[in-house]
């Protein structure tokens, strides 16, 4: 039997603002594609009113016990080493304004796609943020393989928290560079830094919690001098891979490391002849966004809004520059820290009188978010910087 409703029908109902927020949604999670691999521990989520900052702290790995012990007697203690890494949660969010009239005479038509893209955008810029910390904060592999500008090297004594003096520094590296070191053992293992160069063995970084002893092993690049000739191949994968194992980077729960590259990064890999032995539709689809096949033990995710910069000033993001990264991670390399119950939050606003909107002309459809990208540890990361043919 009907029933009889006699309530007035407005615009604003219920039904439509959930359907505009799963509009949203739709928009926004298509997008999500560095997000998903970011650690969702539950320390990551600072509790509402308890401060916008959170640290993390991570003993360094000891080095092996080889030396046989000496029957009834106990060996010397060693030492426990500390690092923190640090994150302040910032605001992100946009807004639009649709008028009155637009809103009652085209709601259905349009502002369920504007809900859609706000999605797209809210999606973009926190992969985008969260690209960009992994791409500055992890280890830098060129894919010409110029030792001049990046390689392992080992840190010679005098070292202090900020002044990193090398036994090597790569000889192409000069005055106008910038990259990346980041430590592969000893008291500041996983810790990376931003560095700039300051003399032919020494680079400048902000201050580390331990200074470097003399032969602390550490990887140092500077993306100067990457040009359209230096695209991803298979061999890059391969030779990753082989780092990451070494390191002993652990893989995510489905047993792989997990790699995310651009459109273009895409076209020049599957070009590769080794393009042959990646599986396509590798894992079912609705395992992970945007998975799109492996190969050597990394699965590829496609993002379209990837991180750039100008070659040799790695740190600074450029949307227009001609550098992209390729990033290769194993789980616990980076991080998303929000604020609990308040990250993602969409919001939709009828238009109504005000003391600044008298005539209510106009609503708001908008999204906020508090959210702070962090590298754990730089050593799980591989970033390959290249230059794709597509320009």
């Amino acid at each position: 039997m009907a029933f009889t409703d006699y309530g007035t029908i407005i615009t604003s109902h219920t039904l439509n603002k959930t359907y505009y927020k799963g509009q949203f949604l739709k928009g926004h999670e298509q997008f999500l594609v560095f997000d998903q691999f970011a650690e969702r521990q539950d320390n990551m989520n600072i509790p509402v009113n308890q401060g916008d900052t959170v640290q993390f702290t991570r003993v360094a790995p000891f080095d092996m016990s080889r030396t046989a012990l000496t029957e009834g007697t106990n060996p010397n203690a060693t030492k426990i080493y500390a690092n923190k890494v640090q994150a302040t949660v910032a605001e992100y969010g946009a807004v639009v304004n649709p008028s009155k009239k637009y809103w009652y005479t085209n709601m259905d038509s349009k502002l369920a796609e504007t809900s859609r893209k706000l999605g797209e955008s809210a999606a973009k810029t926190i992969d985008s943020l969260i690209w960009e910390a992994v791409a500055e904060g992890g280890v830098g592999l060129r894919a010409d393989l110029d030792t001049g500008y990046s390689k392992q090297d080992a840190c010679a004594s005098g070292c202090t928290t900020t002044s990193i003096i090398l036994d090597a520094l790569p000889t192409s590296i000069g005055s106008a560079d910038t990259g990346v070191i980041v430590f592969l053992s000893g008291t500041n293992t996983g810790i990376s830094r931003a560095f700039t160069y300051s003399d032919t063995n020494t680079v400048t970084v902000s201050a580390l919690d331990n200074a470097p002893s003399d032969g602390d092993i550490v990887w140092v690049c500077s993306t100067e001098g990457i040009t359209d000739a230096d695209e991803v191949s298979a061999a890059l994968i391969q030779r990753s891979v082989a780092l990451m194992q070494r390191w002993g980077v652990p893989t995510f729960e489905d047993g792989y490391y997990h790699a995310i590259y651009s459109p273009y990064q895409k076209y020049d890999f599957q070009r590769d002849s080794e393009w042959v032995n990646l599986k396509h539709e590798a894992a079912p689809k609705d395992l992970y966004r945007n998975l799109d096949g492996e190969i050597y033990g990394v699965r590829f995710h496609t993002d379209n809004n990837p991180y750039l910069h100008t070659a040799g000033t790695i740190g600074t993001y450029v949307s227009t520059a001609d550098v992209y990264c390729l990033s290769i991670f194993g789980k616990g390399a980076f991080g998303n820290v929000h604020v609990e119950g308040l990250d993602r939050k969409f919001y939709i606003n009828p238009p109504e009188s005000s003391n600044t909107n008298a005539l209510g002309m106009y609503g708001t459809i908008g999204w906020y978010e508090l959210c702070a990208p962090v590298v754990l540890d730089g050593s799980f990361i591989i970033n390959i910087f290249n230059v794709p043919t597509l320009q």
